[in-house]
């Protein structure tokens, strides 16, 4: 019979031979290497605890957990094994659970207990999306498990497959570095370099700050996943002076967004916003673009693809002539931006059911062939309709209307520290639920608001992924 961990709380540890009372289930250690519970913690006065090894557990009922003797209740330094694990001091609960593909699923709320083995079967997970409810990953999916953060094996209905593999560099920045080996945070993306020759993603700048950059190559992220990249080692993560290829191409600060678009004939046309790269070879397949005068449409950008792109500059983008012929609006491409998954549909199966449509994965051979939006029907180019021209403080279109992107670029590669980086996406919002550090002092309230503060206080104990989760 499975039971959840909370069932064996407060239960009488009963000792069969003296039919005796030792005392009441305090805690449980787990071990995470066997994925089970290795050992009851039993308070058996006011002033001491005991251990009782899972192997002397014979039944758990309603009301009390009975073990083959009072003797098999020991003081823990008198069973070195059993030492060793309450030092490690595994805590599923509160942990966040992230697939092995960079996917957040949600928080640990408890995990299921086979009675007759001790060995735990389920993890019941309370999602992130508040209109999902609460559902079950199987433990055999555990790869490893952190202080804060457990990784899995990414569930069949996250399968590489039908997951965009594409994203905005933009989106790229600010994401949380995770090492498989410690299932821990080593750092945040804080930057990215990128190869202007050879239109390439290159590597990472990790934790800017007051002291030298660290960097990262790109071939040492396993996975770029839409909440974290996932690294085998925090040993990837190296000083960028000690990395002279990444350096050099660094100080060229080679982004190409928020630059101009200029054609080979010396025609201003628009601005370049993003780049959308290929997370897994790193590739740049095309350029997010604003052109200096908005088609009519439901969409204020474009995306324009690598073939029109004659050179890729620190201060401008050189297009063809013909750049219009070939651009395609944005929303047409949903897949540019990095597709946030529901939970995986596991038990109960229609709680946890994914209604979010898969993004198709966006190639530059994969954009199809398209009217040219700067062309009218008729053939002529749009001359009479009242263009929406983007004004030239970039506060507003022709008609009056915000832009949905700035047309002034602003410089993303000036040193600014992660917790700056952090500010700009969570500052102001609010809690979703308590917010813990590992020893279960409350750092934060539901409803508390985000400050620079707490911010602070939640990056000085690798928890600003468990926070960044848990705002509305």
């Amino acid at each position: 019979m499975a039971l959840s961990d909370r069932d064996f709380l407060g239960l009488e540890v009963v000792g069969l031979d003296e039919a005796s009372i030792v005392g009441s289930v305090r805690d449980l250690i787990v071990d995470d290497e066997t994925g089970s519970v290795a050992a009851l913690v039993v308070d058996v006065d006011a002033y001491q605890c005991k251990v009782v090894p899972y192997t002397a557990v014979r039944s758990v009922g309603m009301d009390a957990v009975v073990i083959s003797s009072a003797a098999d209740a020991v003081l823990v330094g008198e069973a070195p094994k059993l030492a060793e694990l309450a030092q490690k001091d595994i805590q599923l609960v509160g942990c966040l659970v992230l697939t092995n593909t960079g996917h957040a699923l949600g928080v640990i709320d408890g995990f299921l207990v086979d009675d007759a083995s001790g060995r735990i079967t389920e993890l019941q997970v309370e999602p992130e999306e508040e209109e999902s409810g609460p559902f079950r990953i199987p433990a055999d999916s555990l790869l490893k498990v952190g202080d804060d953060i457990v990784i899995i094996a990414s569930p069949q209905a996250l399968d590489e497959d039908t997951v965009p593999r594409t994203a905005l560099a933009s989106d790229l920045v600010g994401l949380q570095i995770v090492s498989r080996d410690e299932a821990d945070v080593v750092g945040q993306v804080d930057a990215l370099i990128i190869d202007e020759q050879n239109l390439a993603l290159a590597g990472f700048i990790v934790n800017l700050g007051l002291y030298e950059p660290l960097s990262m190559a790109r071939e040492a992220a396993e996975v770029i996943g839409p909440h974290a990249v996932l690294i085998a080692s925090a040993s990837a993560i190296r000083p960028l002076s000690s990395e002279p290829a990444l350096e050099k191409l660094a100080m060229r600060k080679a982004s190409a967004t928020n630059t101009r678009a200029v054609t080979v004939s010396g025609k201003a046309v628009g601005t370049i916003c993003d780049l959308s790269v290929d997370t897994v070879t790193g590739s740049v397949l095309g350029l997010e673009f604003v052109p200096a005068v908005l088609p009519a449409g439901d969409f204020t950008s474009l995306l324009l693809p690598l073939s029109c792109v004659v050179k890729l500059g620190k201060d401008l983008a050189v297009v063809s002539d013909d750049y219009a012929d070939c651009v395609t609006p944005l929303a047409a491409a949903p897949a540019l931006t990095a597709a946030t998954s529901a939970p995986p549909e596991v038990s109960p199966p229609h709680e946890t059911a994914d209604s979010a449509p898969r993004a198709a994965k966006c190639t530059e051979s994969s954009i199809a062939p398209v009217v040219n939006p700067m062309i009218a029907p008729t053939g002529e180019p749009i001359r009479e309709q009242a263009p929406r021209v983007l004004g030239d403080a970039g506060d507003q279109r022709g008609d009056g209307t915000p832009p949905a992107h700035p047309a002034q670029p602003r410089d993303e590669h000036a040193p600014v520290s992660s917790e700056t980086s952090s500010r700009h996406f969570l500052l102001g919002k609010r809690l979703l639920r308590r917010l813990e550090l590992p020893s279960g002092e409350a750092i934060a309230e539901a409803g508390d608001e985000v400050t620079p503060e707490l911010i602070a206080r939640v990056k000085e104990h690798n928890l600003l992924l468990v926070l960044s989760l848990n705002v509305e």
